[in-house]
């Protein structure tokens, strides 16, 4: 336990030691959680570590610690959260209207050009259908074998219809 401190993150020390505490009241409890140690070159990479209390089992008699280096993972989800980011840039950027539907036809995204065709924002028409924007009724027909197709084959779809403002 000593010798694991003296590799761990400082930031870290203090949760550590009240995780193992919280690990060491339960008899087989098990915790997972994540850390940072230090490498052999002075940098810290991440882990995750699991804690069993097997204080009761006479073979172990102590906590076992089982730990890993997560450190593609760590590196994986920033790469996408900046390529999310990337993504919300552009998917605003575009003039044109764009929404995105789930397989209701319910609006789960919309970018910008929506927010401004529509004269609302966002909040608005998330949980819409284009029936709930359609100025025209006799479009929905239309709209809905579009939204069909769509989820048919997976394609977008770029059609026009002429739309509610919210503020008609």
């Amino acid at each position: 336990n000593r010798e694991f401190r003296s590799i761990l993150h400082p930031d870290d020390s203090i949760r550590y030691q009240n995780e193992l505490n919280s690990c060491l009241k339960v008899k087989s409890n098990t915790l997972t959680t994540e850390y940072r140690i230090k490498c052999k070159d002075g940098s810290f990479k991440p882990i995750q570590i699991s804690m069993c209390n097997q204080c009761a089992d006479p073979d172990i008699g102590g906590v076992l610690l089982n730990f890993h280096d997560i450190s593609i993972r760590k590196q994986a989800e920033e790469e996408l959260v900046m390529a999310k980011e990337s993504y919300i840039d552009i998917f605003n950027s575009v003039s044109e209207a764009i929404y995105v539907q789930d397989e209701r036809g319910c609006f789960i995204d919309v970018n910008r050009g929506a927010e401004i065709l529509n004269h609302c924002d966002r909040s608005f028409l998330i949980g819409k259908t284009p029936a709930d924007l359609v100025a025209d009724q006799s479009n929905i027909e239309k709209g809905k074998e579009l939204t069909a197709r769509v989820l048919k084959t997976g394609l977008s779809q770029r059609f026009e219809i002429q739309a509610k403002r919210s503020d008609d």
